[in-house]
């Protein structure tokens, strides 16, 4: 149900980001690392190929990169008075090597816990867009956020800079349904998002048809969970 599920996913950012996101640009996926991610460095990557992360990160990104034979680089981040930084400096110099075809960012990032910063986000995707390096955002746990900050969608920046984003996204950490492998990709550029699709397409991919149902009854009628969910886990935290 292509239709029902990009306007599910279209509502939900329109209600929690008041964006708006053409149902176009939506595909489907079987879940993140093992669905979108594969594809993704499938569709746009070659053996051999360099990918950067940002360590410390989930550690599922590097062993996906290295079993699709493509090669881990890392653009650290750096601790400073308890908070964690991006180096830009360092950013520039790896990216700047013609083999990183694709960067690929948490955002908000797991497990370090930063919600990067719209001008953050600028920063890094000018970097990519001036290499030609495709710039990945994981944002699963984009809905999962406290206090004043606010997560910032890598579609939602300028056009010119969005030419070459992918975003990744699911209802997975916010609701708990990691077990129905329910996710789809953001990707504005039609080039990209044809790439991606003779992917999907040639490996007969279908839907989970249950985690479909659940993915748009979450998006259309349960925001007020996630209100609840992330005061609840403020409270825990009791910062």
């Amino acid at each position: 149900p292509q239709e029902r599920f990009a306007a599910s996913i279209c509502n939900w950012y329109k209600k929690r980001y008041g964006l708006t996101v053409d149902p176009e640009t939506i595909r489907h996926s079987q879940g993140l690392m093992t669905g979108a991610l594969w594809m993704i460095l499938n569709a746009y990557t070659r053996p051999g190929d360099k990918v950067l992360i940002q360590a410390p990160v989930y550690h599922t990104f590097s062993i996906v990169i290295k079993g699709a034979g493509r090669f881990v680089e890392s653009n650290d981040l750096v601790l400073e008075d308890g908070r964690y930084e991006m180096n830009f400096e360092d950013l520039e110099k790896k990216v700047a090597d013609p083999r990183v075809r694709i960067m690929l960012i948490c955002n908000p990032h797991n497990p370090v816990g930063r919600v990067w910063t719209k001008e953050e986000l600028i920063k890094v995707a000018e970097i990519c867009k001036k290499n030609n390096t495709i710039l990945v955002g994981d944002e699963i746990h984009g809905d999962i956020v406290y206090g004043e900050h606010k997560h910032t969608p890598l579609f939602s920046l300028s056009d010119d800079l969005t030419d070459n984003i992918v975003v990744m996204g699911s209802p997975s950490k916010t609701f708990n349904l990691a077990c129905f492998y329910s996710a789809y990709v953001v990707i504005k550029n039609k080039a990209l998002r044809d790439q991606y699709n003779v992917v999907y397409d040639d490996f007969h991919f279908d839907y989970n048809y249950l985690g479909i149902e659940a993915l748009m009854a979450c998006y259309n009628e349960c925001d007020y969970y996630v209100d609840q969910l992330n005061e609840y886990f403020w409270k825990n935290i009791g910062v």
